[in-house]
């Protein structure tokens, strides 16, 4: 993205509102609410959602029943709305982990940009029917009184909305807004990145306070301490890895399994008794839910794991039954262990 595009997004972001043309050379401002707009807009919401309650439109959990009643959603749907996600983790952890293997890389760069088109569409289609439900129709309710009562003409005097309707500006508000790929590369470069600065030293930011921040702003600022917090970080990534979403994602999702993996870790070691907390190896039944054999497994450090798939490797190549002491790590554990006592021997000579 170019400098001059760059402070255009800053310009409009910092604005709070978006400049919307609803007929040749006439512009209107579409202005997000503040405290007492937005106390309003949702006490409209809640009558609203009252008003479809009596109307018996469906609840978000009764809506993906008549999908299915419907033919609208599938379990193959539900499959997808499930996995895609996974997969879209695991591939961008993969990615930062295979980063020096550029063909690799791209591969799977490939490979995710087709899972998140997949997963887009998945997601409309979920959501299709969302106007159906008591929670979808007082959104839209919501969202026109906003529309209604905070565009104005820009010398200040509501719009009368003679040229586009209500629906039609809303329509314009939800095309002005930027995609997560933008907010991210304004948050981590100049103009942005010198405004921040200077704000984190005591300067006003946007002129208003916290609470009437737009969405906008408030995803901007997410982002912008996000990228603080990493470069803060004593293992922070190169630059060219900030740089790449997708491999940057896949640097917080490591951090966050590290971290998850050390907090289990600890809090088993603290539930163990002292006899058998300080033991070589420690097994843990667990139910048959998946989930709960995958949170025991990531217990293991990344060594660990290879010991145990390295065993059942052993296990299902042996047509009999294995001693522990010719399993390949018990062994090779055997083996330094008695040089180690050869070198003692040796020194004590």
């Amino acid at each position: 993205m170019d400098y001059g595009r760059k402070e255009y997004i800053v310009s409009v972001i910092c604005a709070g509102y978006i400049r919307c043309e609803v007929s040749s050379g006439e512009f209107v401002l579409i202005h997000s609410p503040n405290i007492h707009e937005k106390y309003i807009a949702e006490e409209v919401y809640a009558k609203a959602y009252d008003k479809a309650i009596e109307d018996n439109l469906y609840f978000d959990e009764e809506i993906v029943v008549w999908l299915r009643e419907n033919g609208f959603w599938s379990d193959l749907d539900e499959r997808r709305l499930e996995q895609i996600p996974k997969d879209i983790e695991k591939t961008k952890l993969s990615m930062f982990e295979s980063q020096f293997d550029i063909t690799k890389r791209e591969n799977l760069r490939s490979f995710l940009r087709k899972a998140e088109v997949q997963l887009n569409r998945t997601l409309r289609k979920r959501h299709a029917y969302d106007h159906l439900t008591c929670s979808g129709f007082a959104n839209y309710a919501k969202q026109n009184w906003i529309i209604e009562n905070c565009t104005r003409y820009e010398n200040g005097k509501p719009y009368d909305f003679t040229y586009k309707s209500i629906s039609e500006v809303l329509a314009d508000w939800q095309e002005s807004q930027f995609s997560e790929e933008i907010y991210r590369e304004i948050a981590r470069t100049d103009p942005w990145r010198g405004i921040w600065s200077v704000h984190k030293r005591g300067a006003d930011l946007f002129g208003r306070i916290a609470a009437e921040y737009t969405q906008p702003q408030k995803g901007l600022c997410a982002w912008s301490s996000m990228y603080d917090s990493i470069s803060e970080s004593q293992e922070s990534p190169s630059d060219e890895v900030i740089q790449d979403n997708d491999l940057l994602d896949g640097w917080l999702i490591k951090q966050r399994k590290n971290s998850e993996q050390r907090k289990s870790q600890q809090q088993t070691d603290m539930s163990l008794p002292e006899n058998i907390a300080n033991k070589g190896e420690v097994f843990l039944m667990t139910g048959n839910k998946t989930e709960d054999i995958e949170r025991v497994a990531n217990m293991n450090d990344p060594l660990s794991r290879s010991i145990v798939k390295s065993r059942l490797k052993t296990v299902k190549e042996t047509d009999r039954a294995v001693i522990e002491a010719n399993l390949p790590d018990v062994r090779q554990d055997i083996k330094f262990a008695g040089q180690a006592q050869l070198k003692e021997h040796l020194r004590g000579s």
